[in-house]
């Protein structure tokens, strides 16, 4: 799971370098949501797909980022989040 700003410029060396799967912004885009790793991290561990919880951090703190960017909304959509690789991967 990528945190760091500019997240999709990387998923590519991230699955050169042998990932089954990773997560991130769309390319260029800044994110500029990053509490949604805690939603994803609850799911993830709790034996959520891998795709699921990342889509579930965003969703639970999607209302809050409503609320703090409402002139701004690319700010969330450029924030979400896609996944590349074995989206159905489980924590074990």
């Amino acid at each position: 799971y990528q945190m760091n700003c500019f997240s999709g410029s990387l998923v590519a060396e991230w699955l050169a370098v042998g990932a089954d799967v990773v997560n991130g912004t769309g390319a260029g885009k800044l994110n500029m949501m990053p509490p949604q790793y805690f939603g994803f991290l609850k799911h993830w561990m709790n034996g959520e797909e891998f795709d699921a919880s990342v889509q579930a951090g965003f969703d639970e703190v999607k209302w809050f980022f409503d609320l703090l960017y409402i002139k701004k909304p690319s700010n969330i959509s450029d924030s979400r989040m896609f996944i590349h690789g074995n989206d159905n991967l489980r924590f074990k």
